[in-house]
């Protein structure tokens, strides 16, 4: 079952290593310089106001300074729809997270409140159209007036223009592991979308973390493969753990799908498809898992010749 980019951005942008990939590779160098990436924490990103009523940010973190004398939260929201009161929305969650902290602070003895960055990431096709601070929605025609309209900025990063940036310019970002979600959820083509997966399976936070790696697998599974494949079944997806399982599975369909198309144009040549479909098999067989079942929906072969190439 498909599911939304939004909600598995969730589960991408709540583990610490992509958030320091985000601040180093996204936000400014001071702000970068100024945080130490072993203090962070996760926080709630549900308010209830003193009006009794709920609001929900997607994503909230806690970034300690360098020196542990103050905090930054991150408050990250994310947008498939363009939305013109987004930096209204966002005012409204740092507020709400704001008075949460006085009262925190009170009970601690001080009366400080730590910065927070406001950050929408949007995944949209249409460019960006939403005001980037609550100044730009009020109608202003006397300029004194201007002082008195509140301003709340927030930093967006609209993922498609993102991409077209990276692509253009020397610094890519290559080892980023935000540019590769960026990059994975905006191209299209078969060879590059294994190039920057082939990337992703081999970035050392993945080969080093657990956790990381799963969320990463869920998020191809779940949101990628259903964009990227014309025949997606879920059953065959689902079971598939190890991102190194989803790109050894994709390349086979990459191929039969190439091997196919080919064999479309030219009449006959049962044979030769037959052939490509063991060699395709006997991959899977060296490479993965999978079971003859799942390896003959793949290849379309039965499952008693897929039995006897194990021997």
């Amino acid at each position: 079952m498909r599911i939304s980019y939004d909600s598995v951005y969730k589960l991408l942008f709540s583990e610490p290593t992509v958030v320091a990939h985000l601040i180093s590779g996204f936000l400014s160098p001071a702000v970068d310089a100024a945080l130490n990436f072993s203090a962070e924490e996760c926080v709630s990103a549900s308010f209830v106001s003193d009006a009794l009523q709920q609001r929900h940010s997607d994503v909230i973190w806690r970034l300690c300074h360098s020196d542990g004398a103050l905090s930054l939260y991150l408050v990250i929201e994310f947008q498939s729809t363009i939305d013109a009161h987004m930096a209204l929305r966002m005012t409204t969650y740092t507020a709400l997270l704001s008075q949460q902290l006085v009262k925190q602070r009170k009970a601690a003895g001080s009366s400080w409140l730590a910065p927070i960055i406001a950050l929408v990431i949007y995944t949209g096709k249409a460019p960006w159209t939403g005001a980037i601070d609550t100044r730009q929605l009020f109608d202003v025609t006397t300029p004194q007036l201007a002082e008195f309209c509140p301003s709340q900025r927030y930093v967006l990063l609209d993922q498609q223009a993102v991409v077209a940036h990276l692509d253009g310019c020397s610094n890519s970002l290559s080892g980023n592991l935000v540019a590769l979600i960026f990059r994975l959820a905006q191209y299209s083509d078969r060879e590059v979308l294994l190039h920057w997966l082939g990337k992703l399976i081999e970035h050392p936070s993945l080969q080093a973390e657990d956790s990381l790696r799963r969320s990463f697998a869920q998020w191809l599974k779940r949101a990628l493969l259903p964009n990227w494949l014309k025949h997606y079944d879920d059953d065959i997806w689902r079971p598939l753990v190890e991102l190194s399982e989803v790109y050894n599975m994709l390349a086979a369909e990459k191929k039969l799908w190439q091997v196919w198309q080919e064999q479309d144009h030219q009449a006959g040549r049962a044979e030769g498809r037959t052939e490509s479909q063991l060699r395709i098999a006997r991959n899977l067989l060296l490479q993965t898992n999978f079971s003859d079942e799942r390896i003959a929906f793949i290849t379309e072969l039965s499952v008693k010749q897929i039995s006897a190439l194990r021997f």
